[in-house]
């Protein structure tokens, strides 16, 4: 409903990104880093709770990871929101994919690690 009264596509599996504050971020840390890093994570039995976290049951979990050279990133305020609103819906794609096959695009380089809370 949200994004409707703005003008924007319905995203099913995240929710929409705050440009804004992305905008703002980017403008004042330019100089400063080299890239941007997207991150999306998919659970292969549904989002855990804080308690499986706690108890350390959290089953697998996959992490796809995108880099930007921050040089890459458009200059105007106006054009980064909408650069992160295409990777949001990138973002939602992925994530639309991974539930229907488990899986990542096979762009992605697997590497399983074991993370012991």
């Amino acid at each position: 409903e949200y994004a409707l009264s703005r003008g924007l596509e319905p995203l099913e599996h995240v929710l929409l990104p705050r440009t804004k504050g992305f905008a703002a971020t980017v403008e004042g840390l330019r100089e400063h880093v080299s890239a941007v890093y997207d991150l999306t994570i998919g659970y292969e039995e549904g989002v855990p709770t804080l308690w499986q976290y706690i108890k350390g049951s959290v089953q697998r979990t996959h992490v796809h990871v995108r880099r930007f050279p921050v040089e890459e990133l458009p200059a105007l305020e106006e054009d980064i929101r909408q650069w992160l609103l295409d990777r949001w819906t990138e973002k939602d794609q992925l994530l639309g994919r991974f539930y229907e096959q488990g899986t990542f695009p096979e762009e992605a380089l697997p590497q399983e690690m074991a993370i012991e809370i």
